[in-house]
């Protein structure tokens, strides 16, 4: 759109509107902050999309990844990794 008119004058015929939408069937991704059990191991929880397989990767210079666990996930509410 462009206002070409002098004085900032003009209409757009019958109004305009703008719809946002998004699938509100897929639930967002959430992996929670590690924990240390009492062994010393750490642990995580993702909570995603049932049926889904996620990755977890490291990395030492946020360049080159290495992958270090994979889940499918197949629970509403999240996988605890350790």
């Amino acid at each position: 759109m462009v206002d070409d008119a002098l004085s900032d004058i003009g209409t757009i015929a019958d109004g305009w509107s703008l719809t946002l939408a998004w699938d509100s069937g897929t639930q967002p991704i959430q992996l929670s902050g590690p924990a240390i059990l009492s062994d010393g191991s750490p642990q995580v929880t993702l909570k995603a999309q049932s049926g889904k397989t996620y990755i977890i990767e490291a990395s030492t210079d946020l360049q080159t990844w290495t992958p270090i666990l994979t889940n499918t996930m197949n629970g509403p509410f999240g996988t605890s990794w350790t």
